[in-house]
Order: structure tokens, then C-alpha cells, then sequence
């Protein structure tokens, strides 16, 4: 298995960090594009009961733009990923273009491959993370690594969760 370590110095800073969700979910990212290579990297929130997704970052945001709703299913990728809560892989530009609606945008950025992760939190998925590279650049190993390290979006999506609901964080406070 891949060193999967996620340093606890990183995380503890990107999630400390005012700029949110971007500060999480780009620390996130950069250890994705180190440990798989990517394209695109897109974060999905999720409420169980349908199929429409909001993309809530993006690493291309000129092609993929957040907020954003998706429909992402019903597919083999909706099945697995977001009711049957395991990681995905789509090697090859075929398994893309059953996956996702919008396939020829993904095959534009040159991307041909996408391995996918539901992130769960009290067992419910609460979003997914979908990590895009050329086509023959992943196998199912490298989606089920993936799905070993979803835990650290929870907190971005727990805030997404919270701002749409009206519950907005509390403000910061001066504690010099």
C-alpha cells in the first residue's frame, strides 16, 4: 500500500486557516496531485434522496465553476460511490463517458480516467472527491487509497452543510 500520511501539520494549518473551504480542500488536492497526478480535482456535496450533487471546489474553476449542481447519477458511478459508499476507479475514457453527463468536457482537458470516494461522516456520505487524469492513469488500488484519505474533507463539507441551512460558524474572535 502507498504512504498514504497526511501530515497532521499541513491538515491542522489548511483547516485553522480563515480561507475555507479552499484552504482544506487545496491541501487536500496538492496531496492528491503528489500521490496520483491529476488534471482536475473536483469536491462534491451530497444530500441522500437524489442524484444532484454541488460541485463546492474545483481545481479548473474557469471549466468547472462552484457552487454548481450536477446530476450524477443514475449511473454505475452513483450506485457505487454515493449509495454503496465505495471508492471508484474509471480507467478508460469508456467508463468516463457512462459515468458523467458532461464526458466531453473532462476528454477536452485531457482527461480519460477518474478515480472517485464518498466522504462519509456518521454513516452517511456526505459528498464525493473525484480526481481526474489521462486515460490508463489509475486502477482501483489507487481508488481505494483515495478513499483512505476522504476523512480529511469532512470538515468542508460539515460547513458547507452548515452555511446553505442558514447556520452560519461564528464569527471569529480577537483572542490576543
Amino acid at each position: 500500500m502507498a504512504d498514504l500520511t497526511l501530515s497532521s501539520t499541513t491538515f491542522s494549518a489548511a483547516h485553522a486557516a480563515a480561507d475555507q473551504p479552499n484552504a482544506a480542500i487545496s491541501a487536500f488536492a496538492a496531496v492528491c496531485a503528489s500521490r496520483f497526478g491529476l488534471k482536475l480535482l473536483t469536491v462534491f456535496a451530497w444530500d441522500a434522496g437524489d442524484d444532484l450533487c454541488t460541485r463546492i471546489w474545483s481545481n479548473q474553476p474557469e471549466k468547472y465553476p462552484v457552487p454548481a449542481t450536477k446530476r450524477m447519477g443514475p449511473t454505475q458511478w452513483g450506485d457505487t460511490v454515493l449509495r454503496e459508499r465505495r471508492s471508484w476507479c474509471g480507467p478508460t475514457r469508456q467508463e468516463i463517458r457512462a459515468a458523467f453527463f458532461d464526458h466531453a468536457l473532462i476528454e477536452s482537458l485531457g482527461c480519460g480516467a477518474c478515480l472517485s470516494a464518498p466522504v462519509v461522516w456518521q454513516d452517511r456520505v456526505i459528498g464525493a472527491v473525484s480526481v481526474l487524469d489521462a486515460e490508463g492513469s489509475y486502477r482501483q488500488a489507487d481508488a481505494d487509497d483515495l478513499g483512505h484519505m476522504t476523512w480529511a474533507l469532512v470538515p468542508a463539507l460539515l460547513a458547507h452543510r452548515l452555511e446553505p441551512a442558514g447556520h452560519p460558524l461564528p464569527d471569529r474572535k480577537d483572542t490576543r
